[in-house]
C-alpha cells in the first residue's frame, strides 16, 4: 500500500450533491494550464497586445450555492468584478472556466460540472484533451450551450470565445 500523500488523490469537488475525488494533476497537466494561462494572461490580463480586462487564476476552490468545484483554470471579467473577495473558496462566479481533462474525467467535465457551471451563469467553458490537442468550446446562450472545437496542433493563433479579441497561439501551451 503507498502511502506517499503525494501520490493521492488530492482534488475533492462536491457537484449535484456527490463527493468526487480526483487524481493529482500530472505534470503534463499543470504544464499545459500553466501553458494557457502565460498566453492569455499578456494580452488578457496584463493588456499586452491586447485589450486586458480580465483575472485568471489556476484551480481557484469555487463555492457555487451548494456545489465547490475546482477548475484547472478560471477567469472573471473586471467590468463585472472589480476584484476578488479575500479567502476561500471563491463564492463569486466566474465567467470562463477551463478543464484540462486528464484520466477519467472526461465523462464529469463534459456532462455534469458543464451544466453545473451554466446553471451558476458562467458563460464559457473550455474543454481541452490533452492526448488530441483539442479544445472544445462550449458557450452558454438562450438556447443552451454551443459548441465549437479547435485542433491546436501547431502554433496557428486562434480566436475563440470568450477570448476572441485577440489571436493566441494555444498549441504552444504542449510546449
Amino acid at each position: 500500500m503507498n502511502t506517499d500523500p503525494f501520490s493521492q488523490p488530492r482534488i475533492v469537488e462536491r457537484i449535484a450533491g456527490r463527493r468526487r475525488v480526483h487524481h493529482a494533476p500530472s505534470p503534463h497537466e499543470d504544464a499545459v494550464t500553466a501553458g494557457l494561462l502565460a498566453l492569455l494572461s499578456g494580452p488578457y490580463r496584463f493588456a499586452d497586445g491586447g485589450p486586458g480586462g480580465w483575472l485568471l487564476l489556476v484551480r481557484p476552490r469555487l463555492a457555487l450555492g451548494d456545489e465547490r468545484l475546482q477548475p484547472d483554470l478560471a477567469g472573471w471579467r473586471l467590468d463585472r468584478v472589480k476584484r476578488l473577495p479575500e479567502g476561500t473558496p471563491i463564492a463569486v462566479a466566474p465567467d470562463f472556466v477551463c478543464e484540462v481533462e486528464g484520466p477519467g474525467d472526461a465523462a464529469l467535465d463534459r456532462v455534469i460540472k458543464r451544466d453545473v457551471y451554466g446553471q451558476h451563469g458562467v458563460g464559457s467553458v473550455w474543454l481541452v484533451s490533452l492526448d488530441h490537442r483539442l479544445l472544445e468550446a462550449h458557450t452558454l446562450g438562450e438556447a443552451g450551450w454551443s459548441t465549437t472545437s479547435a485542433d491546436l496542433a501547431g502554433d496557428q493563433p486562434r480566436r475563440i470565445a470568450p477570448f476572441n479579441a485577440v489571436a493566441v497561439p494555444l498549441g504552444r501551451a504542449w510546449g
